[in-house]
C-alpha cells in the first residue's frame, strides 16, 4: 500500500487520561470512548492500516491493561509501548517510542477521526523526508496547533498553539522516512532538554525546523476530520459519522 514498500509503523498515542472528556471518561479511558458505536481507537487503527501501516504500536498509559485488551480485539497484530509518565499529560514523555522504530513511521493520535479519503491523501504524500500533515480550511482556536510556513509556503517555520502568525493548522499526523529517523530521535532528545515537563511531541518538529530541517507541509484540506477532546466535540463527531458512516474508517 505504501509508495516505497518500506515497513511503515503507525505510532498511536493512546496514553492520556482524557480529563477534558469528563464525564465520558469517568468509566472508560479516552481511547475507548465510543463514537457511533465504535471506540476512538478503532477508527485510528483502521485509518492507520488504510494509510499503509504494516506495523502498529500503541503508546499506552492510563488504564493500559484495558486499552491493550480492547486494541488486541480490534487488531491482533498491534504491539504496545507503556508511557509511565502519562499522568504528566505532555506527550513529549512518550519520545522513547522512537527507539522502538527502525523504519518509516506515521505518528497519530487516538482521539482523531479522519475520513477514509484522507488515507489516500496521506499515502500519496509519504516517501520523502519528514511531513507534518496540515489543513487550511478550519477556523483555529486557542487549543489548536498552528503552523507558520516558510517563505516558500511548503515547509514549517514554526509550530505551536500560541502562534500569532500562522498559515496552516496541524491535524495530528507526522510522517518520517527511515533515513531521517536518527535526526528525529536527536531532535526529540534536544526537545526534552529544552522543554522538560512542558514539552509536547510537536516540539520535536519545532526543534527540527530550528535546526534548518526542511519539514514538508502535507495537506488534507477539504476532506474533513474530527478531534474528540471535549464532550461537545464527541457529539459533533457522532452526528457526522452517523450521518455518513461510509465516509469514515
Amino acid at each position: 500500500m505504501n509508495m516505497n514498500n518500506n515497513i511503515i509503523t503507525a505510532i498511536i498515542l493512546a496514553a492520556g487520561m482524557g480529563t477534558r472528556l469528563h464525564p465520558l471518561t469517568n468509566t472508560v479511558p479516552k481511547p475507548l470512548v465510543e463514537v457511533a458505536g465504535k471506540p476512538l481507537l478503532a477508527y485510528t487503527i483502521g485509518f492507520a492500516r488504510r494509510a499503509g501501516a504494516n506495523r502498529i504500536i500503541a503508546v499506552t498509559g492510563h488504564q493500559a491493561d484495558l486499552v491493550e485488551r480492547v486494541a488486541r480485539g480490534i487488531d491482533k497484530d498491534i504491539t504496545f509501548f507503556y508511557n509511565e509518565h502519562y499522568r504528566n499529560k505532555k506527550s513529549l514523555h512518550a519520545a522513547g517510542i522512537f527507539n522502538q522504530v527502525d523504519g518509516d513511521f506515521l505518528l497519530m493520535n487516538a482521539d482523531h477521526i479522519y475520513r477514509l479519503s484522507v488515507a489516500e491523501r496521506v499515502r500519496n504524500q509519504m516517501g520523502n523526508g519528514i511531513v507534518a500533515f496540515t489543513d487550511t480550511d478550519r477556523e483555529l482556536g486557542d487549543d489548536d496547533m498552528k503552523v507558520e510556513s516558510d517563505d516558500s509556503g511548503a515547509h514549517i517555520r514554526n509550530i505551536a498553539k500560541g502562534l500569532k502568525r500562522f498559515s496552516h493548522g496541524y491535524v495530528g499526523m507526522t510522517y518520517c522516512q527511515a533515513e531521517y529517523l536518527p535526526r528525529y530521535r536527536q531532535a526529540a532528545a534536544s526537545a526534552q532538554k529544552r522543554y522538560g515537563d512542558a514539552g509536547v511531541l510537536e516540539c520535536v518538529l519545532q526543534e527540527l525546523a530550528g535546526q534548518g530541517e526542511r519539514i514538508r507541509l502535507g495537506d488534507i484540506s477539504g476532506h474533513g476530520w474530527h478531534e474528540v477532546d471535549f464532550p461537545e466535540e464527541k457529539d459533533i463527531a457522532e452526528a457526522a459519522v452517523r450521518a455518513n458512516p461510509d465516509l469514515y474508517a
